[in-house]
């Protein structure tokens, strides 16, 4: 791989931290993805589509997301014989999609009959379009996750975006790049932006509109639950948001796993300072191992205090159903739903906020249980 990075060096591109945890998160979640998949009866066919695959590699010779993607597709396929693993890798760069093949050739050595890598080389809204008119491909029971990775906020059509997300049972990663809106919104590219949200109607002031905006548009067909994360430079200013979007709330407890497993319950992603290499650390092991336990403690509470103020909100105050609670708290805080019954169900249980009505169930049965909210 060290030689295929020299040769090519010019042509890859340098990998910034915040690249590095994106990959980090969006792979824990291919592998949570997998798993689920991997036990669902009534997938035949799985498919990842990274509409900007770029070239495979950086030039430090780290893997770009789509190979990470394809060694969980090369392990899941490996188990899970009796499915289809397929998957489309698109860049409009003709150089880049010739090493991103060279890279395949040296990680996926050892064919298998059910894992197929389909090539493209287009634009992403033309790519898109195409897929669109390929319905045998993805349409039930096929189950796909697709990824889509811009430079910019003015390369990806929304209304594009938006037909596939209606067409088609999947995921979706979006990463809007809100710092570009933020910077551009008043100059020339202003037309750009304009031209990718393609909706005259559309009346966006600030940022927080864009990011609801966009949110309200992916939510369409099956699509009904989201969440969007926020990677920041090492001064904290916005970059862009990774919007998810799914037809199921199962897909949601995925996603917030992988969020934990890779950002550790924090609210958002910030590229660490540069430290000195040469200054030693007053942490012993065991300290920094209590201070990681100590943060969680307080992210949790801070989270739950958050869940308590949704619940309180609830248009409906009685009858309400443990999902009726609980979703709205995994798609507006970072628990996820280990943490739900400790630290929100018996928390505003013993406070009288939420009174357990043991309907049909078991007294610890939570999750199949309904509530009355006072207060």
């Amino acid at each position: 791989m060290q030689e295929l990075v020299k040769k090519y060096k010019k042509l890859l591109d340098l990998k910034k931290p915040q690249t590095t945890n994106k990959i980090k998160y969006v792979k824990n979640y291919v592998q949570n993805w997998l798993y689920v998949l991997g036990n669902a009866q009534f997938v035949e066919g799985i498919n990842f589509i990274d509409c900007m695959s770029n070239a495979g590699v950086y030039q430090d010779g780290d893997f770009c997301t789509s190979i990470e993607v394809l060694k969980l597709f090369i392990q899941s396929a490996a188990i899970h014989k009796d499915r289809v693993f397929n998957l489309y890798l698109n860049d409009i760069d003709a150089k880049r999609i010739e090493v991103l093949k060279e890279v395949i050739n040296i990680v996926y050595k050892t064919k298998l009959p059910n894992l197929k890598i389909f090539i493209s080389q287009k634009d992403v809204n033309g790519y898109l379009s195409i897929l669109l008119q390929n319905k045998e491909r993805f349409s039930y029971p096929q189950t796909t996750l697709l990824y889509v990775d811009p430079y910019d906020f003015g390369t990806v059509h929304i209304p594009t975006l938006k037909k596939f997300c209606q067409q088609y049972y999947c995921e979706l990663l979006f990463n809007l790049f809100t710092s570009d809106w933020v910077r551009n919104r008043n100059n020339d590219m202003d037309t750009r932006i304009d031209n990718v949200i393609d909706n005259p109607n559309a009346n966006i002031n600030n940022k927080n509109e864009l990011v609801n905006y966009i949110i309200t548009q992916l939510k369409t067909g099956k699509m009904k639950y989201s969440f969007n994360y926020e990677f920041h430079t090492e001064t904290n200013t916005e970059l862009y948001q990774i919007i998810y979007i799914t037809p199921k709330d199962k897909g949601l407890e995925v996603l917030k796993d992988a969020l934990w497993t890779t950002f550790n319950g924090a609210s958002y992603y910030r590229n660490p300072r540069k430290i000195d290499t040469n200054q030693l650390s007053f942490f012993t092991p065991i300290m920094e191992e209590q201070f990681a336990k100590d943060n969680e403690a307080y992210i949790i509470s801070c989270n739950a205090e958050s869940a308590k103020k949704i619940i309180l909100g609830l248009p409906n105050k009685n009858h309400v159903s443990y999902q009726d609670i609980a979703l709205p708290i995994l798609e507006k805080t970072m628990l996820r739903k280990s943490h739900l019954k400790k630290h929100v169900f018996e928390a505003l249980i013993e406070d009288g906020i939420l009174v357990k009505l043991n309907d049909g169930v078991r007294k610890s049965n939570y999750t199949s249980d309904y509530y009355d909210i006072k207060g």
